[in-house]
């Protein structure tokens, strides 16, 4: 769990009240700190509103803050997230909205410096409260009985707040989405019902930016106060979507829109050209949508590695691929994201003599570094081969051994055999493997 993970308010209480003239005189604690402790970061946070007893939910999260009545920010200096809420002026009826907060972030074992991904959750709730600004006391709850068909249910709802004023707000005030996808959006329209109070349909447009990137939208469903939108993602550019509503009861009209983008494709990460023996990691790089992920390794007769998963794995190559190729592919809800994209496999570089030195009048310091595994073993130098007036010597204490790129850093010191006579040779190293180095002459 994550230490303390608790609101500074368990309730939020808003009462509204109206003078002589009918304005509203609202009292709102309209703010809540979320407080989190522990040894912990990256916490990311996502809070769920939800009038249950109109079964109705908005979730607010980073990709998705953008709400007319809803917002929070994130203070990691002070370890909290802040809950804001806009109370809106609405008909006299009391509500109370319940709200949810999830929250995941990465806990450090400082034992073994391993990080493990942890979720947890707390709650707290928005009460409004409609009170005579004479007496302090709330207002009654009309019922439907007073309109003679014998429901007990109140008056005023029709949707989430039962607002007098026409108001409309969107699932996502900017929606980024696939390509390769149709897009998806709801309009949350508040103060009128969409079945029965509405003068004409809903009039929906889109607006590209260029005009031929390919968007589109057309209205999916109707119901009492919510409109789903749909259509297809543009190619590339932006558009804007539109929409504009007008009640029969008085003629408000509203209109308001969102910005609707293509989800750049995200390319994998690996490397392009891999050695046999080495492990490597690949980071499949998914964009961060609610989707089915999978992702497939393979050659041209057998999969290496296939899983339902936007995870990072890791993959060992043997000897048997070596100078072939294998491919990597990705896929969303079963269609190919991006393309197919090529590694080659190709066998470890022969030895390299990287520096020749002298150190003196009698002596050259060779250095010569070799690659890879070979038999299950480091891949050292295992014979020099020494041309010329010269005896070599291993300088074993500083070898190099580089574990993670399978490179081995080994020295040699060279000096005369035969101080009579000119001080020249030329050398050459052999792996385990038997690939020899190209030969090198000292002096130059």
């Amino acid at each position: 769990m994550i230490l303390g993970f608790i609101p500074k308010k368990n309730i939020l209480t808003t009462k509204i009240s109206f003078d002589s003239t009918g304005n509203p005189i609202i009292q709102s604690d309209s703010v809540n700190y979320i407080y989190y402790s522990g040894n912990v970061d990256n916490v990311s946070f996502e809070f769920q509103v939800a009038n249950k007893q109109l079964n109705q939910y908005i979730t607010i999260s980073s990709n998705d803050n953008s709400f007319n009545f809803f917002r929070y920010y994130q203070l990691p200096e002070i370890k909290a997230a802040i809950f804001v809420w806009r109370p809106p002026i609405i008909d006299r009826r009391n509500y109370v909205l319940d709200v949810k907060v999830n929250a995941i972030a990465n806990l450090k074992d400082q034992k073994n410096g391993t990080i493990n991904a942890i979720k947890s959750s707390t709650q707290f709730s928005l009460v409004v409260s409609y009170v005579d600004n004479q007496t302090g006391l709330p207002f009654a709850i009309a019922s439907l009985d007073s309109l003679g068909n014998g429901r007990k249910d109140t008056v005023f709802q029709q949707n989430l707040f039962g607002s007098s004023e026409l108001l409309v707000d969107f699932q996502n005030r900017k929606l980024e989405n696939l390509i390769i996808d149709e897009w998806e959006n709801k309009v949350f329209v508040y103060g009128v019902n969409l079945l029965n109070d509405l003068k004409g349909k809903p009039e929906v447009w889109i607006i590209n930016k260029p005009e031929n990137n390919g968007g589109s939208v057309y209205i999916k469903q109707i119901t009492a106060n919510t409109i789903t939108l749909g259509g297809k993602t543009p190619q590339f550019g932006n558009c804007r979507v539109r929409i504009r509503l007008s009640r029969r009861s008085d003629g408000s009209k509203i209109e308001d829109e969102f910005i609707l983008e293509p989800l750049p494709i995200s390319e994998p990460v690996f490397s392009q050209v891999m050695y046999p023996n080495q492990q490597y990691v690949i980071n499949p790089n998914f964009p961060n949508i609610n989707k089915n992920f999978a992702v497939r390794l393979f050659t041209e007769n057998r999969t290496l590695y296939s899983a339902n998963s936007n995870s990072s794995f890791t993959i060992t190559l043997d000897d048997g691929l070596i100078n072939k190729s294998i491919y990597l592919e990705r896929y969303i809800n079963g269609n190919l994201y991006g393309r197919t994209y090529q590694i080659s496999v190709k066998p470890y570089p022969i030895p390299i003599i990287t520096k020749v030195q002298s150190i003196g009048t009698d002596k050259v310091r060779v250095v010569v570094n070799s690659f890879g595994i070979f038999g299950g073993k480091d891949n050292y130098i295992k014979s020099v081969d020494l041309e010329g007036n010269g005896v070599y010597k291993e300088l074993v204490g500083q070898t190099i051994t580089n574990r993670k790129e399978l490179t081995y850093t080994q020295v040699y010191e060279i000096s005369p055999q035969n101080d009579n006579k000119p001080f020249e040779f030329k050398i050459r190293f052999q792996d385990n493997r038997g690939a020899w180095s190209n030969w090198e002459k000292y002096p130059n």
